[in-house]
């Protein structure tokens, strides 16, 4: 996880049966001003099936909200607060 300021970690313990780990980008993007990006995702499920959700560069993956568990790692250009 990203801040400002640094780095931090955190642990994050599942149940899964299965998981998958990928990249959802996979040609140059121009960033816009407060509209995410969505780098990767990790998903896993409890049961014997995984489905793979879609994404078309950087867009929220279709069927994301199908996954029975994920972590979304995205990026968002903001205004610095003074």
């Amino acid at each position: 996880m990203g801040t400002p300021s640094g780095i931090a970690t955190t642990n994050f313990s599942n149940n899964m049966k299965g998981y998958s780990f990928e990249s959802l980008v996979n040609e140059r993007i121009t960033l816009k001003k407060n509209k995410p990006i969505y780098l990767a995702a990790w998903y896993g499920t409890s049961e014997n099936h995984l489905s793979s959700p879609s994404s078309k560069n950087g867009e929220l993956p279709q069927g994301i909200q199908d996954v029975e568990e994920t972590i979304l790692y995205s990026v968002v250009w903001k205004a610095k607060d003074k």
